[in-house]
């Protein structure tokens, strides 16, 4: 089939040409350049060989007379084209814009074309919203995992979780985490959950670390090592805590 490259296209449109007014550039160029080949000039060679073939082959009996793919023809071959699975969509619209059948087609079949070109758009944009998506519940996983390893995490002194305390583990940016904790409902509270208990697990690490050391479980050390003010709450709590730890 005629899918060769077209060189040199420019934005051509049908309603903004004439067959008088391609002949007369077609004259004024081969008069000034006595080496003149139709060809090279692809859009008004091309316009004429749809509108006016018996003036070309007049003016330049020496061109090849060959027959042309029909717009059904060219469609196939566009149709190829924009939906080569080979091929990423940016570089099926540029390989059809370069082609010759694209090329007859924006002169001779443009509704058509239109068509086909806002449909492999919004294909495009549609799986583009598809793998973002995808991506999207992926890293909203990954920064889950994170939040449980930062919750589960004994030996360290519990903090609020901030997208900051993530990058690492997640190997996220920060501005990342941000938008997804942001789009992420069931993330966004479990992010939330864990920091209303952050006071209570700062108590109960308290508790383990002076368990493992033998120290006695007292509400005053707890706070204490806490590093908390020994409020009535605190104290309350401690209490609460020692007696599950006991159990």
């Amino acid at each position: 089939m005629d899918i060769g490259p077209a060189k040199r296209i420019k934005p051509a449109s049908r309603e903004s040409l004439t067959v008088k007014a391609v002949r007369r550039e077609i004259r004024n160029k081969a008069a000034t350049n006595p080496n003149y080949y139709p060809c090279s000039d692809l859009i008004p060679y091309w316009y004429l060989r749809i509108y006016d073939t018996e003036w070309l082959w007049e003016q330049f009996p020496f061109l090849t007379q060959k027959p042309f793919q029909s717009v059904s023809e060219d469609r196939t071959s566009i149709t190829e084209i924009l939906r080569s699975s080979s091929l990423q969509p940016s570089e099926r619209h540029r390989k059809m814009s370069k082609s010759i059948p694209g090329l007859r087609a924006r002169l001779r079949d443009q509704e058509w074309l239109r068509e086909q070109l806002d449909a492999a758009a919004r294909e495009r944009i549609s799986n583009e919203q598809d793998h973002s998506e995808r991506l999207r519940d992926i890293r909203a996983v990954s920064i889950e995992e994170a939040v449980k390893k930062l919750a589960r995490d004994e030996g360290r002194r519990p903090r609020r979780i901030v997208p900051a305390m993530l990058t690492g583990i997640t190997c996220l940016s920060h501005i990342q985490i941000a938008f997804i904790i942001r789009s992420t409902p069931h993330l966004k509270k479990a992010i939330a959950t864990v920091n209303a208990e952050r006071y209570r697990r700062i108590l109960l690490w308290a508790v383990r670390q002076l368990h493992t050391e033998g120290h006695p479980l007292v509400p005053t050390s707890i706070c204490m090592r806490a590093d908390v003010r020994g409020t009535k709450k605190a104290i309350l709590l401690s209490k609460a805590i020692i007696a599950e730890f006991e159990r």
